[in-house]
């Protein structure tokens, strides 16, 4: 096992018994250092997947490392290194904030510093001023901060964080982000699921996508939208139904490419396998042929990660997983 890898996953497949195929055949590594984000829509096997990767649950059939080390022969060696912060309340409503940090920390008598420790989680999560304060009490935002500080008062060279944003305000969710960020630079590994694909964006460096419990990408950012095709855009200096009218040549080949003229504009989505520079020639060479139009702006971009994530998952579930990331979003109003 590379010393590198934080995580190796080699064809991993777990059945529920009553139900097969939660996990097939996934596959993916994560090197030391780098955060993941874990995606897909409810039902995908992200959850099942955490569960293998912190032991909770044992494959089916594949093999799972964490930190080079596997559960089957170092499953305390591997428990040490990591800690999960649960999408729900994992803390005592009527013990205080210090008093919960205390008696996480005491589940760890074999490391050093247990003050020091305590006092390092409420400083990371900013929670010094609520330290007496009953966790039942604390805002939705602190209640958050004291999930990820709990998760933190062991020192873990692995942080899995399940939802840990979801329902809160946006000043909480921005200081929670920003605290991962801060751990990530001083090297902390995090595996990161979410519907807000916006936090995925800012905060990992890889992506592995799940889909009826199958990986349908790996990979970062960049690559998932650059697969996905690139969105054109340009605006002329009157209607397209006036030019294509004239020239009917023009409108057949852009339905050729599946784009949609509207008053000014033609917009529509480019497979990836499209020669950008080719295409864009062969448009400007379209409208030169029109000494009436003049071409105002045009743009070809990389699709959004929403749209390429849209996209990769295709027509049947792109309802589901847009009623999904609103609906987290609508939670934060």
């Amino acid at each position: 096992m590379p010393d590198s890898y934080a995580i190796e996953v080699q064809a991993l497949s777990y059945d529920y018994p009553r139900k097969r195929d939660a996990l097939v055949d996934v596959s993916f590594d994560l090197v030391k250092g780098q955060a993941l984000g874990l995606l897909g829509v409810n039902g995908a096997g992200k959850s099942t997947l955490i569960q293998c990767l912190t032991g909770q649950l044992r494959p089916t059939s594949g093999d799972v490392a964490i930190m080079g080390q596997r559960f089957d022969t170092s499953r305390q060696g591997i428990l040490s290194q990591l800690a999960l912060v649960p999408q729900g309340e994992a803390f005592y409503p009527r013990l205080t904030v210090s008093e919960n940090l205390r008696f996480f920390a005491r589940l760890r008598p074999d490391l050093p510093d247990f003050n020091e420790r305590v006092n390092e989680s409420l400083d990371v999560c900013q929670l010094n001023n609520q330290q007496t304060v009953l966790a039942a009490r604390l805002s939705g935002g602190l209640k958050r901060r004291l999930n990820l500080a709990i998760g933190l008062v062991n020192r873990p060279s692995l942080l899995l964080l399940d939802e840990p944003t979801v329902g809160i305000d946006p000043i909480s969710k921005d200081a929670i982000l920003g605290v991962l960020e801060s751990l990530k630079t001083k090297g902390m590994t995090l595996v990161y699921t979410s519907h807000q694909l916006a936090e995925v964006e800012r905060l990992c460096d890889q992506l592995v996508v799940l889909d009826r419990g199958k990986t349908v990408f790996q990979g970062t950012v960049a690559a998932l939208t650059k697969a996905q095709g690139h969105r054109f855009e340009a605006r002329i200096n009157q209607a397209w139904s006036k030019v294509t009218r004239k020239r009917p040549e023009i409108a057949k080949w852009l339905q050729q490419w599946s784009l949609q003229t509207q008053d000014g504009w033609v917009q529509g989505q480019l497979p990836a396998e499209c020669d950008l520079a080719a295409f864009t020639g062969r448009f400007l060479q379209q409208l030169q042929a029109c000494p009436e139009v003049i071409l105002q702006q045009h743009s070809v971009q990389p699709l959004s990660m929403e749209a390429a994530f849209f996209e990769l998952l295709g027509e049947s579930h792109t309802a589901l997983a847009q009623c999904l990331i609103h609906e987290s979003e609508s939670s934060h109003v």
